[in-house]
């Protein structure tokens, strides 16, 4: 996930039951290496726009805002199921 996007503020880190065993006191995650392949998960070192390839702008945002890492910003049920990409028409392919 911190891939994608990026390193979780410190405030959540906290609740982490697991935080000791991910990141440093200062918060920095630990980067996991591979003997041959190197260092593997980098923070944002990838979109989610080259992850998930599809041309849709409103499933990449669907997608953004699902993926939220703070629960306080991240989208309710009530909000997903309002966003565009879940309403807009969809095309009639019994035709």
């Amino acid at each position: 996930m911190m891939e994608l996007l990026g390193i979780p503020l410190p405030e959540m880190i906290d609740q982490s039951r697991k935080k000791e065993q991910y990141f440093d006191t200062d918060y920095s995650p630990f980067l996991i290496e591979h003997p041959e392949l190197g260092i593997l998960r980098i923070p944002e070192s990838r979109s989610i726009e080259k992850t998930v390839p599809v041309s849709d702008p409103d499933f990449i945002n669907f997608i953004i805002r699902c993926l939220d890492l703070n629960p306080k910003t991240r989208f309710s049920a009530r909000e997903a199921m309002k966003h565009p990409f879940i309403t807009k028409q969809k095309p009639d392919t019994t035709k």
